[in-house]
């Protein structure tokens, strides 16, 4: 039996597995099925060999990071070595997420991942269907699974209107309907409140039978819920002149923020850090109200000096996302892995016949994994860098590097030569799954930046605030902050100099040039800024903005709102 290996044909299909990928809400995304099939290109017997006696990688430090513990068939157990690693010391007395749990359900597990979790925890278990938050659909229609035209409008139009609760106090007449979204979960939002005082937040990582920690499922979806709730309570809170409740609520979702971020995956940590942007624009709108004390601002300004996720970016590529890498390596070196989207419904012989593949000798899984842990090792050497422009800078060049690594594999004569042998055919395939990942941590990081700036903004507005309550107006330069306002504590990652800082009218901007580092804000006028709290998509496409409009212009905001809703007993509601 023979194969014939075509430069051409070895080029069309090798391009094809470069290509981006594009499978948005899948889990697996990033493991494109189509680089799975350039492996068969190699001898046509090796495919019908017998699988090996042994693991295809060797448990070493250089090739699995770590040597123990084992699966049954002798290959690294990476999740039950986070679920080691993120359990010690946890109990169901101190573990957070349990009362969080109790409160979202575990979707979109089976009955037999949901009995796991619950199990480990230490509690009863969570049926697919409970008593759990109800989202403002299901207040609105209860027990309706397919909504109507009508229907839909009803929900959509009711969103709209929370939308505008999250973002400034109001009254219970106002928002009828919110305040009974709200009324309807307090329970659960009274448990939430008590769960964020402790310490822990442990949720096992959960592995489908066959596959690898890269079809871990996540099961966030009500954290978000949760979040928003807890802001359109503050705000609510705020309108009925509880502003110390209304501060209470927003710290609940900057505590629950850390909590979430304290799970393995980059997934975890971006939701835990968008939960946190959540908690920074209640606290901004609170600030913009002109409603909070000296005290409370004072309580504020600690509270957000304070701040700090239990983990880091750099821990969590180093060891999450590190395991993700090397468990979908034995995932791919032992055919444990989710071929359907190429195979069909019935995934059993596409599934062996990659087995045989990739165990007969084409691919040294020891020689990728070394590839791979060096290239992490990079990484996270990156993300460890004092300063924004040394992380983007470095970042950057390993994408560079990669990007001129995949080029040169795109060429077909390049390619023929590569693929060879096997050493070739190895780093070829590094490569592959290298480009995958590696952007990634670019991306994060400089997302990761944004958030964290966005958060030393509002810390900055809250001082700010004191300020004016002091002094009867906003002081002209944030020099005149004093110790608190010093330029070290300003500082604008993006740009290198102080953040930017302008008086208008009786308010102010205050704002970061973000990523591209243009300065567009000081051309626009103020009636160009349409929200008091921009992260990104601003009037320059990426500034980073607080904006503290005077009365006349916090009124005209709240009018421009208020127009998304001028009627909340239209439609039904």
């Amino acid at each position: 039996m023979s194969f014939k290996l075509s430069p051409r044909r070895l080029s069309t299909v090798f391009s094809a597995c470069l290509r981006p990928v594009d499978e948005p809400g899948r889990p697996a995304g990033r493991v494109r099925s189509g680089f799975l099939v350039w492996m068969l290109l190699g001898p046509a017997p090796a495919i019908f060999a017998e699988d090996p006696s042994g693991p295809l990688i060797t448990a070493s430090e250089d090739t699995t990071r770590i040597t123990e513990p084992l699966r049954e068939d002798g290959y690294v157990d990476y999740a039950r070595a986070l679920n080691d690693r993120l359990s010690r010391g946890v109990s169901t007395e101190n573990n957070a997420a349990v009362a969080i749990l109790r409160a979202t359900g575990l979707p979109d597990l089976s009955d037999a991942q949901r009995a796991d979790v619950c199990r480990v925890l230490g509690i009863e278990l969570l049926r697919e269907k409970g008593d759990y938050v109800r989202t403002i659909e299901q207040i609105l229609f209860p027990g309706v699974d397919d909504l109507d035209d009508e229907q839909y409008e009803q929900v959509v139009d009711a969103e709209s209107r929370r939308s505008v609760a999250i973002q400034r106090p109001w009254t219970r007449e106002e928002f009828p309907v919110i305040a009974r979204w709200i009324g309807v979960n307090e329970e659960h939002l009274a448990r939430v409140a008590a769960a964020v005082k402790k310490k822990r937040f442990y949720v096992p990582v959960v592995t489908p039978r066959s596959g690898s920690l890269i079809e871990a499922p996540i099961f966030v979806g009500g954290y978000r819920e949760l979040s928003r709730l807890l802001i359109a309570r503050a705000m609510l809170r705020a309108g009925a002149g509880d502003t110390a409740g209304a501060l209470r609520d927003t710290a609940v979702v900057a505590r629950f923020a850390d909590l979430a971020g304290e799970r393995p995956f980059l997934v975890h940590y971006l939701i835990g850090r968008s939960l946190a942007v959540m908690a920074t624009e209640g606290d901004l709108a609170l600030i913009r109200s002109r409603s909070l004390d000296r005290a409370q601002l004072l309580v504020l300004n600690a509270r957000r000096g304070a701040a700090t996720s239990p983990r880091d970016l750099t821990r969590t590529v180093d060891e999450g996302e590190r395991f993700v890498v090397l468990d979908s390596l034995r995932a791919l070196a032992c055919g444990d892995l989710d071929v359907s989207s190429i195979d069909g419904e019935g995934t059993g012989g596409v599934r062996g016949v990659l087995r045989r593949a990739f165990s007969a000798g084409v691919i040294d899984w020891n020689r990728v994994s070394r590839r791979m842990n060096s290239s992490l090792d990079r990484s996270v050497a990156a993300l460890r860098l004092s300063t924004f422009a040394a992380r983007r800078a470095e970042l950057e060049e390993i994408r560079r590097e990669l990007e001129d690594r995949s080029r040169k594999l795109r060429h077909p004569l390049r390619l023929a030569g590569s693929v060879l042998t096997r050493e070739g055919r190895s780093d070829a395939f590094a490569t592959v799954l290298d480009g995958l990942w590696s952007v990634t941590y670019e991306a994060v990081a400089s997302r990761d930046e944004v958030l964290s700036l966005g958060e030393t903004l509002a810390g900055l507005a809250a001082r700010l605030e004191f300020h004016r309550l002091e002094t009867g107006a906003f002081p002209p330069t944030l020099r005149k902050l004093g110790e608190a306002g010093s330029p070290r504590t300003a500082f604008d990652p993006f740009s290198g100099v102080e953040l930017r800082y302008e008086r208008r009218g009786e308010g102010y901007v205050l704002w970061s040039v973000g990523p591209d580092g243009e300065n567009g804000v000081s051309k626009h006028s103020s009636e160009s800024l349409d929200r008091a709290f921009v992260l990104e998509g601003g009037v320059d496409e990426d500034d980073i903005i607080v904006w503290m409009p005077s009365p006349g212009e916090v009124e005209k905001l709240e009018r421009d709102l208020d127009s998304l809703s001028e009627d909340d007993d239209e439609g039904g509601l």
